[in-house]
C-alpha cells in the first residue's frame, strides 16, 4: 500500500517552502518515480505574484519527473480586486434574524467592516482577518478543490488499499503574516473531514514559522506579525488540544454560511453534510494532529534579514525532503 502525500502551501513562506522541497526531491533518483504517482501540491495565497512564482518553481522542478499531465498542482487565488467588505459581511447577515449578532464581528446592531481593503490581490496586508474572510468567500471553490484532490489520489489507488489509502497532509505556513495565519486551519479542516468521509488514514501534521524568522520589519510591521504569532500559537495550541482530548474539549464556532440562521449547524463539518444533530457532535475537531514551530533567534551568519527567511524555507524543505527520505 502506497502512503499518498498532499504538501499546502499558504502564502509567501509556504509557497517558497514547497518550491525548495520540490527541488530537492527532483534529483532524487529514488523519490522521482513516485513524483507523479504519491504527491500532490496546492498553493494558496492573496498575492498573485507570490503564487505564480512558487507554481513556476514547483513545475520547472518537478514536470520532467512526470508523465504528461500527470503533476497534481493546485492554486488557489483568493485575493480578490475591489471586493467592498461591507457589502459582503452585511450580505451574509441577510435573512439571518439577529442568529449572528453574538459573532465576533458583529459589534452592536452593525457588522464591523473594513471599507479600504479594496484590493487584496497583493497580499492580506499582514492582516489574518483578511484572508479568513476571503476563504469563507471563496468556500465553494476549496470544496471543489478538495474534491479534485480526493478523486486524484482514487485514481492514483485504484483499489490498491482495501481498507483505504494512507494520506498524509502537510501543512506549511507562517503565523506571522496575513494570508496563512488567516485560513490555513479551514482548508486543512476541510481536507481531513473530506478524506474522512472516504474512509481514507489521514495523519495531518503542519509546520509554521514564527514572527522570529522575519526580524527585519519595521517595528510597526514586528508588532503587528508578533500579535499574528502570539495568537496563532495560542489558536494551534487549542486544536491540538481538541485533537489529543477525547473527554473535554475546547468549543469552537465557525458560522455557516448556508444556513446562517441555524445556530445549531454554526461549525465548519456542516456546510450541507450534517443534520443539526449531528453538527453539535462536530465541535471540537481540529485540522491537524501534530505541529512544529520553527523559531529565529538573532542575525548571525545572514547579511540580513531577507537571507534569514530564505535560509529558514530552505531549512523546512530539507526537513520534508528528509521525512520522505526516512519513509524508504
Amino acid at each position: 500500500m502506497a502512503d499518498y502525500n498532499i504538501y499546502v502551501g499558504f502564502g509567501g513562506a509556504g509557497g517558497k517552502t514547497l518550491a525548495a522541497f520540490a527541488e530537492l526531491a527532483a534529483q532524487d533518483h529514488q523519490l522521482q518515480p513516485k513524483l507523479d504517482r504519491c504527491y500532490f501540491f496546492v498553493l494558496v495565497d492573496t498575492d498573485d505574484r507570490e503564487l505564480h512564482k512558487a507554481e513556476a518553481r514547483i513545475r520547472a522542478a518537478l514536470q520532467p519527473h512526470c508523465a504528461q499531465g500527470a503533476l497534481v498542482l493546485e492554486r488557489l487565488a483568493i485575493g480578490m480586486a475591489g471586493v467592498s467588505f461591507a457589502e459582503e459581511v452585511v450580505f451574509t447577515l441577510r435573512g439571518s434574524g439577529g442568529a449572528l449578532k453574538d459573532c465576533w464581528w458583529h459589534d452592536g446592531e452593525r457588522p464591523q467592516t473594513v471599507p479600504d481593503m479594496e484590493d487584496t490581490t497583493k497580499g492580506a496586508g499582514q492582516i489574518p482577518l483578511v484572508s479568513w474572510f476571503l476563504a469563507w468567500r471563496k468556500v465553494q471553490e476549496i470544496e471543489n478543490l478538495v474534491e479534485r484532490l480526493a478523486r486524484a489520489v482514487a485514481a492514483r489507488d485504484q483499489g490498491a488499499s482495501p481498507k483505504g489509502p494512507q494520506v498524509n497532509l502537510t501543512v506549511v505556513c507562517s503565523l506571522a503574516g496575513g494570508t496563512g495565519r488567516g485560513c490555513w486551519s479551514l482548508l486543512a479542516l476541510k481536507i481531513r473531514e473530506a478524506f474522512k468521509h472516504r474512509n481514507y488514514h489521514m495523519f495531518p501534521i503542519g509546520i509554521f514559522l514564527d514572527a522570529s524568522v522575519f526580524d527585519w520589519l519595521g517595528s510597526d510591521e514586528a508588532t503587528r506579525v508578533k500579535v499574528n504569532s502570539l495568537t496563532g500559537i495560542s489558536e494551534l495550541t487549542m486544536w491540538l488540544r481538541n485533537d489529543r482530548n477525547r473527554r473535554r474539549k475546547a468549543r469552537f464556532i465557525l458560522p455557516n454560511q448556508r444556513q446562517p440562521e441555524v445556530k445549531a449547524v454554526d461549525s465548519f463539518a456542516c456546510l450541507g453534510e450534517l443534520e443539526p444533530a449531528e453538527a453539535t457532535m462536530a465541535h471540537g475537531a481540529a485540522p491537524i494532529s501534530h505541529a512544529f514551530l520553527s523559531f529565529g533567534e538573532g542575525r548571525v551568519g545572514y547579511v540580513d534579514g531577507h537571507q534569514k527567511a530564505e535560509a529558514f524555507f530552505r531549512m523546512l524543505a530539507t526537513g520534508l525532503y528528509c521525512m520522505n527520505r526516512a519513509a524508504f
